[in-house]
């Protein structure tokens, strides 16, 4: 993974050309400057997929033969929403 002027890109490749593989990615969000216990999303960029991550650990798949590879873009963590505000009941 890799910061470059806001944009966060993490790439996964299959060395293997015959054979699927597939395992635990290890990743630490906050190399990149993303809360580790946040949830954040990534785009492949191949693939057209969307994800929502959270934590170090995500599964991956790659076959050669469908989708050799991963390019994702990781998004920033956008802010919990703000609680509303009570409303006032009754008049005046």
């Amino acid at each position: 993974a890799k910061g470059h002027e806001g944009s966060r890109v993490l790439v996964v490749v299959n060395l293997d050309p015959h054979q699927p593989q597939e395992g635990w990615l290890a990743f630490s969000p906050e190399t990149v400057g993303l809360d580790a216990h946040a949830p954040f999303t990534v785009h492949d960029a191949l693939g057209g997929e969307t994800y929502r991550w959270q934590g170090s650990r995500h599964f991956v798949r790659l076959d050669p033969h469908v989708m050799p590879a991963h390019v994702f873009v990781l998004s920033g963590q956008e802010a919990a929403p703000a609680a509303a505000a009570p409303v006032a009941k009754g008049g005046h």
